[in-house]
């Protein structure tokens, strides 16, 4: 019997692979594969004995791929999912990951006094965030958390580097300002999350954690950024704030 991979075409970038080898003895070891190409034409690959372990597996193809997959165009990813079997049986599906859903506005605050980004969900948030990206290279993970974290319901306001190089506090202070007069912003103050750089171990979680780490399924080469420890945290973070949870089976 052939096998023939199953499950959701479509998701999110930091869902789950929830797949299945439909026609495969459940008894039997599969290997699963995965490959992507991020905005720069660089390929990663994954491996697992199982499909949803392949998004915390990323490695490079090549030792000149940069530290950190491209994807800052925000355009949705292709990849590709092989499942073998013992037996030489195989199969291979193409899937598609977004990381901005559909309904999310992006707006870009270019003022003298602000430099930021506003990521607006479909409905009403189920809450509000600044996060502080002054700071690199973590600027890079609020570029790919902040549509994610809208796509799950928050209204997520992201602050870089200002132009006039005032400082982080500063820029935070002006932003809340701004976000208390954008319609459908919660009423209570913006919750500020410091991203956090995406090469270092995950922090430590907890109630009062004011953290954004790098969303699961963004891929590193730095064996020191422990991917599943990373997505603990995020799926915390997600409900700390009420937004929809990660999909699961």
């Amino acid at each position: 019997m052939a096998i023939e991979i199953r499950g959701a075409a479509v998701a999110l970038l930091d869902d789950p692979l929830l797949l299945s080898a439909r026609g495969a003895d459940g008894a039997e070891p599969l290997l699963w594969r995965a490959r992507l190409r991020d905005d720069d034409g660089r390929t990663w690959q994954a491996s697992a004995g199982n499909a949803e372990a392949l998004t915390t597996s990323w490695k490079p193809a090549k030792a000149t791929t940069g530290p950190l997959a491209a994807l800052q165009s925000l355009r949705p990813v292709s990849l590709e999912v092989r499942v073998e079997a013992p037996d030489g049986r195989s199969a291979a599906r193409t899937l598609t990951r977004t990381l901005v859903g559909e309904g999310v506005r992006i707006r870009r605050w270019r003022e003298p006094e602000l430099l930021a980004t506003l990521h607006l969900p479909a409905g009403a948030p189920c809450a509000t965030v600044a996060i502080d990206a002054t700071a690199e290279p973590a600027a890079a993970v609020a570029t790919l958390a902040a549509p994610l974290l809208a796509s799950r319901g928050v209204l997520a306001l992201v602050v870089p580097p200002q132009r006039d190089g005032s400082s982080a506090p500063e820029a935070l202070r002006l932003a809340g300002e701004r976000l208390a007069m954008v319609p459908g912003a919660t009423g209570s103050e913006p919750v500020v999350l410091r991203a956090v750089d995406p090469f270092g171990a995950a922090p430590p979680d907890g109630p009062d954690a004011g953290h954004v780490v790098l969303p699961p399924g963004v891929a590193t080469r730095d064996e020191a950024a422990d991917a599943a420890a990373r997505a603990a945290v995020w799926d915390a973070l997600l409900a700390r704030l009420g937004a929809r949870s990660r999909t699961r089976g």
